[in-house]
């Protein structure tokens, strides 16, 4: 190789070496490059910076009130708020005194459960109690279709479970002290159920009306029915048609098979008549209440008595019941401000016939007073005087100390257990003191429109009892699960009509409403004029939880043109 050769390979070979170099300084001395923001994120943080704790992340406790808005979350391109209206129905302020049972401390039964839908999806329902101790209840399921409860009365209930796209289903459930009841139910896979109604000679009645699982429908000619979609599990069949005395069973459905015709035949009997008349005309304004349960009540269930109970009569008044079955029963007759004499009354009820009993009240010892709000009297508030234990007070009415006996019968409160009775225009009430029964008990009122409450604990022979209401406060939250969302989200949240500030809930985080008493709270929600939830109930105790499913708008955003003539929040 020349001279001149080597001399040139030489110094490319020192030009590439300084180039390289060169460029190695110039990556040692630049910054890295900024990692990806998402959108409504706060910005990084400057190099040799520490962030403070509201900066950092997992930060998850944003609340509707009082709470400062997580760090970047304005920067969002939803301009329409989510608006949220909670309004209180009913108050269910417990009332408890230290060194006594609290009210409803023995309800300590349980429920858990399921709803499904014909795909296997978990539905959004109401499981509501329509019959038993728990009357009145209501529980809801959330997004994947369970639900619970774990402060129920035991003893025998009915419920009535509603989900969209079902059919429904009434249901039976035996609830125990301290355990736990499953309640599960899927309509993917429903049932045909084919049967018959005869009477007691074999031939067919037309025109019976059958109750299978909440569903209804008629005997034809032959006195046949058929029911095309009833869920799977173990549900009710009452039979019944003016005349006849009605026919309870209890039938298991196995989802997805027929029960052919031929395999369920229902014989209907002819009915007894009761006719009851109450002589005294004792506290005259209000009605008088009667139980009519069977004499022995661990015989075979074949008859709805929760359907019957209580029949009202007015002191002085007669009242019939039609279509009951020929057995012995036992009456027992309640009223404020009485006692019925003798205590209970036994019946012989004959097929055909109709059976004449008149009842006798004497006066009793009661607790009377007037509620007020503000001063003024409470015109048609509910006043309830109620044991702190009302499944012991229902056992010693019956007679009874095992709670075993609370499960031969759906039974309903009586009235020495808890009584209920409504304050007339002067706000004034009466009711029996019932001390034989327990002599603590709890005193309590609400107004008209649930949303005030008092109470007082009497610890016996009081007899003037005057009670204030006032508006019901507490610490239990509703929280909103909205699945999703990629940036913040405006609220606007109105408790009773009166609003809260507008916030900005940032992505991935639940919405939580504090500050609600315990109760039953009515709740709707709606976003840019669109409903997403109108006036579903929910049973709050301490925490109560209600998913929503947002529209595409309140999750994307609106474009550029509309959030300029969007007003400001």
């Amino acid at each position: 190789m020349k001279t001149s050769q080597r001399n040139l390979l030489l110094a490319l070979v020192f030009a590439l070496a300084a180039g390289l170099a060169a460029g190695a300084w110039w990556l040692i001395q630049s910054p890295p490059p900024a990692p990806p923001v998402a959108r409504g994120s706060p910005p990084p943080a400057e190099a040799g910076t520490v962030p403070t704790p509201d900066e950092g992340p997992g930060r998850t406790n944003v609340q509707i009130d009082g709470v400062e808005d997580e760090p970047g979350a304005a920067e969002s391109t939803v301009v329409f708020p989510l608006e949220i209206d909670l309004e209180l129905v009913a108050s269910a302020i417990a009332p408890s005194v230290d060194g006594i049972s609290a009210m409803g401390s023995d309800a300590t039964a349980r429920i858990a459960g399921s709803v499904h839908g014909s795909g296997g999806e978990g539905l959004r329902a109401e499981v509501r109690f329509v019959a038993g101790a728990n009357e009145g209840r209501v529980i809801q399921s959330g997004r994947d279709g369970a639900f619970g409860a774990n402060d129920l009365y035991p003893g025998l209930s009915i419920v009535r479970i509603a989900a969209p796209g079902t059919q429904g289903s009434l249901r039976e459930v035996l609830l125990r002290k301290d355990r736990e009841t499953q309640l599960n139910l899927g309509y993917g896979r429903p049932a045909l159920v084919q049967g018959e109604v005869k009477d007691s000679a074999g031939g067919p009645i037309q025109g019976a009306r059958v109750t299978i699982d909440g569903q209804e429908t008629e005997t034809d000619e032959k006195g046949e029915f058929a029911f095309e979609g009833i869920a799977a599990g173990e549900t009710l069949v009452i039979v019944e048609k003016p005349g006849y005395a009605a026919h309870l069973e209890r039938l298991t459905v196995v989802g997805g098979l027929a029960i052919e015709k031929g395999r369920l035949a229902y014989v209907l009997r002819r009915a007894a008549r009761l006719e009851i008349t109450i002589e005294d005309r004792i506290n005259v304004e209000g009605q008088a209440l009667v139980y009519v349960l069977p004499e022995v009540m661990d015989a075979v269930r074949d008859f709805p008595w929760y359907r019957v109970n209580p029949v009202r009569v007015y002191p002085g008044g007669t009242a019939v019941v039609e279509d009951l079955p020929a057995k012995h029963v036992r009456l027992r007759l309640f009223h404020a401000g009485a006692l019925a004499n003798p205590r209970t009354r036994s019946v012989e009820l004959k097929e055909g016939d109709t059976e004449h009993v008149s009842l006798h009240l004497e006066p009793a010892p009661v607790v009377n007073g007037v509620v007020t709000e503000d001063g003024r009297p409470v015109a048609g508030a509910e006043v309830v005087l109620e044991a702190p234990q009302r499944s012991m007070a229902m056992l010693s009415v019956l007679g009874q100390t095992n709670y075993l006996d609370l499960e031969r019968e759906v039974l309903p409160d009586f009235p020495p257990a808890v009584q209920r009775v409504k304050a007339n225009a002067a706000g004034e009430f009466v009711l029996s003191s019932c001390e034989n029964v327990a002599r603590e008990r709890y005193l309590h009122a609400r107004s008209p429109d649930g949303k005030s409450t008092g109470w007082k604990l009497l610890r016996g022979g009081e007899t003037r009892v005057d009670l204030v209401l006032e508006r019901a406060q507490g610490d239990a939250e509703i929280v909103v699960q909205m699945d999703g969302r990629v940036q913040p989200l405006p609220v606007k949240v109105k408790v009773d009509g009166a609003p809260r500030d507008l916030k900005m809930l940032p992505p991935g985080q639940d919405l939580h409403i504090p500050g609600l008493a315990p109760g039953t709270w009515r709740f709707s929600g709606k976003w840019n004029g669109e409903p997403l939830v109108q006036g579903s109930l929910i049973e709050l105790r301490k925490e109560a939880t209600i998913s929503l499913t947002l529209p595409e708008g309140a999750i994307l955003g609106q474009d550029e043109d509309t959030r300029k003539r969007a007003p400001k929040r």
